[in-house]
């Protein structure tokens, strides 16, 4: 039993440091002026935004929460500075604090 439990635990640590989940968030899709927000998962779907639970801005990351439609558990979304160019980091932290979502 604790072999399994064991080689279960690796492979879930594998796919979340390799970021090989399907399910994984590749990319974010905000219209500012629209107040539409997208989010693109590594398997080609997109995702609509219908609200932001929670966010929190550092100057080295942005952590949002989004409500999705099509899900029931909100999406958790970690940006880091190196992920992104700096003035798309710059902009995402600013909408992060400012925007809406409609």
């Amino acid at each position: 039993m604790l072999l399994a439990i064991s080689f279960s635990f690796a492979f879930a640590i594998k796919r979340a440091v390799l970021n090989v989940s399907p399910f994984s968030i590749v990319s974010i899709s905000w219209h500012p002026d629209t107040g539409l927000v997208h989010l693109k998962q590594l398997n080609g779907q997109v995702l609509q935004v219908d609200g932001l639970n929670r966010k929190v801005v550092c100057p080295f990351c942005v952590y949002i929460e989004f409500s999705v439609v099509e899900r029931f558990f909100p999406v958790p979304v970690i940006v880091f500075t190196d992920s992104c160019s700096e003035k798309n980091f710059r902009r995402l932290r600013v909408l992060a604090l400012h925007a809406k979502i409609s």
